[in-house]
């Protein structure tokens, strides 16, 4: 580029060449609002499909609100196959460019495909894994191992028929299996670490290694689908924890970074990809705007505000196409900030989100919290009814507390108790059940051998004296003085 040029540039796109200040309504304060200038523009018209990291399923709900045709989302699989607060089909997650292209070169690549079986491996007796799927979710049998193996290849051949291809880029931390030669999806669990020792290996790939697999998985897509767009996008979520010796902060800053890096040069390099800067509008945004509370996750508030500017971006005239993803997003916004004007905003979304998990259960927290008791009542039961889980029935047992009915709340912590892996989240769903049980308790015992058996029947030893501790700091709260003395005698 000549001198001149870069002049021209920075003095017609002025705004987008410089840095934004500390001025009022600057592109850095609030949520990040980066200016892109696309390649090529969507239609409403457009197939959709995505792979990647956990960031990619957030993209399909917000494309699917907007009623578009997603391929990916055409595939699903039973709560009993899932983790609590899983999506359907979160067991398609590939968060590694090794392990997105060993899953398109068996998809698309009829010289790389390896039979099913070859992925399958039991970990505890009857229990099998797919290495190509993350296997931190519960194992199944071998048949519905091979099963689910084919019927995921068969999604994967469907790139063929779609219009857009949206890549995600998550983490650059793989795991080799030395006996197949192949990365794969995820971490061992440790049932498989432990009946395979010496079969997998770590491995950090550096920026080389993984452009390759990101080009690979580029190519492949292209030449099974050659009018295909391809847009690259670098997940914002970071690293749970690094498996390196570094501190983990240090370790997704490189991982990030490469991937970034990458998604830049590849989109660059093929006229038919594109860079949407969704890495940015969340890392750059402040944190209370963009992260749920474990400041891993981004707050679906934000995916709404990301998606808003993917439609503005890539639909030109059409962009109205995603209002409905934009409503949602703002509803949860004041949701997230606790304003309980929310609660209208998603009633007028109803009609068009009945359907969508998401929304259901985000409308049904700001029912519980504008302590509307018949709208909670009405759309807890819409929740177990289409939508059955330990979450919907916390949120039912939540919405019952409002009457107060605490015996109909009680069953549905007791159910929610019942669900598989209902513990996994480990101060999560636990704390959840015995922090809502000891309330139900306070109200339901007279006596305190009821709350103590309360206790006992909900939370492992080493919660028991948490949920004991909740209950006194309620009756303290409270003043109920007479029943808390009684309750500290009795404990």
């Amino acid at each position: 580029m000549h001198l001149s040029e870069a002049q021209h540039i920075r003095r017609d796109l002025f705004r987008r060449a410089t840095w934004p200040k500390r001025v009022p309504n600057s592109r850095l304060y609030g949520a990040c609002d980066p200016i892109c200038v696309p390649k090529f523009h969507l239609s409403k018209d457009d197939r959709f499909f995505t792979v990647g990291s956990c960031f990619a399923r957030n993209i399909e709900e917000y494309l699917r609100r907007a009623e578009m045709d997603v391929l990916s989302l055409s595939l699903s699989f039973p709560l009993s196959e899932m983790r609590p607060h899983s999506r359907s089909n979160d067991l398609l997650v590939k968060y590694t460019p090794a392990s997105i292209c060993a899953e398109l070169e068996d998809a698309l690549c009829a010289d790389h495909m390896m039979s099913p079986e070859r992925y399958i491996l039991e970990g505890e007796p009857g229990s099998y894994y797919d290495l190509n799927l993350p296997t931190m979710y519960p194992g199944v049998t071998y048949d519905r191992a091979i099963e689910r193996r084919i019927a995921v290849s068969n999604l994967f051949a469907r790139i063929t028929e779609c219009n857009v291809f949206v890549l995600t880029l998550g983490l650059i931390e793989h795991w080799f299996d030395k006996e197949l030669g192949r990365y794969i999806a995820t971490d061992p669990n440790k049932a498989l670490i432990s009946r395979y020792p010496d079969r997998f290996e770590f491995r950090q790939l550096g920026y080389v290694e993984n452009s390759r697999f990101v080009e690979r998985a580029v190519e492949m897509v292209a030449k099974a689908n050659p009018t295909v767009r391809i847009i690259l996008t670098t997940s914002p979520v970071p690293l749970m924890q690094t498996f390196t010796d570094q501190d983990v902060i240090i370790a997704n800053s490189y991982s990030k970074s490469i991937l970034r890096t990458i998604s830049q040069e590849v989109a660059q390099k093929y006229s038919f990809v594109d860079y949407f800067p969704s890495y940015e509008m969340v890392t750059m945004s402040p944190p209370d705007v963009a992260w749920d509370n474990d400041l891993r996750h981004v707050r679906d508030s934000m995916v709404g505000i990301v998606m808003k500017k993917f439609f503005e971006t890539y639909f030109g005239d059409e962009a109205r196409v995603g209002d409905i993803s934009a409503a949602y997003g703002r509803a949860k916004l004041k949701l997230d900030r606790s304003d309980l004007t929310a609660i209208d905003d998603f009633r007028i979304l109803e009609d068009k989100l009945k359907h969508d998990k998401a929304f259901v259960t985000s409308y049904c927290q700001a029912a519980i919290t504008a302590k509307l008791a018949p709208e909670a009542d009405r759309i807890s039961l819409l929740l177990i009814e289409r939508f059955p889980g330990a979450w919907s029935d916390i949120l039912r047992a939540r919405a019952l507390m409002l009457y107060p009915d605490y015996a109909g709340a009680l069953q549905h912590l007791k159910r929610a108790k019942e669900y598989p892996n209902t513990l996994y989240h480990a101060g999560g769903w636990e704390m959840e059940i015995g922090r809502l049980t000891a309330d139900v308790a306070i109200e339901l015992s007279g006596a305190c051998s009821v709350v103590d058996a309360i206790c006992s029947e909900f939370a492992s030893a080493d919660k028991k004296p948490w949920i004991k501790k909740r209950m006194l700091n309620v009756l303290r709260r409270e003043e109920r003085y007479e029943e808390l003395e009684r309750v500290k005698r009795y404990l």
